[in-house]
């Protein structure tokens, strides 16, 4: 027979079962506490293969790869100088103050809309090579269905990846014309580093218009402060 251990005993006050926490939390909840916040904070997606997906589909370079999309290498010159270093430059020099990763592309389209609820960018880092991946193809091609306006797109590399065959890999007319959208493979490290400036910059400057206005009211003004009572 096993041991059973006796129960605890129930407490004297009868406890509140509502603020049990649900064994049920959506991804939504738990990824909301890592959606930055406001104008000056950037949630950054790369749609990057890592170097095993590279392989897969039979990129011959894969070892310029690494574990994470987040640690592929597409300015070699500068070694250690991952796409996620390189992105962070950008927006640093943007003036942007905090950073996320929206980690995996199941939650892209969750993410997004947590983000444009908090009035926040988000950057789409693009390697042209990785839309051989199905699933990076088909985000973006159910990412132009609907309009992003807080959301851009810089491309980090994969220049041998000609317009035509994008075209033909997402199924859309190519190349697109939309604002903070870049397809275009940069030339180096510098370039690339000044696309994340200017689109981050240039989002920041829509969100006001995107998300809810906030009405401000003079302190002198507030309503309730400085009404005056009678008997």
């Amino acid at each position: 027979m096993s041991r059973q251990e006796p129960l605890p005993p129930l407490p004297d006050e009868a406890y509140d079962f509502n603020k049990l926490p649900s064994a049920f939390t959506s991804h939504a909840e738990k990824q909301s506490t890592r959606i930055v916040e406001g104008p000056n904070g950037t949630n950054v997606f790369y749609a990057i293969g890592t170097a095993e997906d590279m392989r897969v589909i039979g990129y011959p370079y894969w070892h310029e790869y690494g574990e994470r999309p987040q640690d592929w290498n597409p300015f070699l010159e500068y070694p250690g100088a991952t796409i996620e270093l390189v992105t962070r430059e950008g927006l640093n020099a943007a003036g942007q103050k905090t950073y996320c990763d929206l980690g995996l592309p199941q939650y892209f389209f969750e993410n997004i809309e947590l983000a444009k609820n908090r009035n926040s960018p988000v950057l789409i880092i693009i390697d042209r090579r990785a839309l051989q991946i199905n699933t990076f193809k088909d985000i973006i091609r159910k990412y132009y269905e609907n309009s992003h306006p807080h959301v851009g797109l810089v491309t980090g590399g994969g220049a041998d990846i000609s317009d035509k065959v994008l075209a033909e890999m997402c199924e859309f007319e190519f190349p697109r014309g939309e604002e903070h959208h870049i397809w275009e493979a940069p030339r180096d490290r510098s370039s690339y580093t000044r696309s994340v400036t200017e689109v981050v910059r240039g989002i920041r400057q829509k969100l006001p218009r995107i998300g809810t206005p906030v009405i401000e009211v003079s302190p002198r003004r507030k309503p309730g402060l400085h009404t005056q009572f009678g008997i």
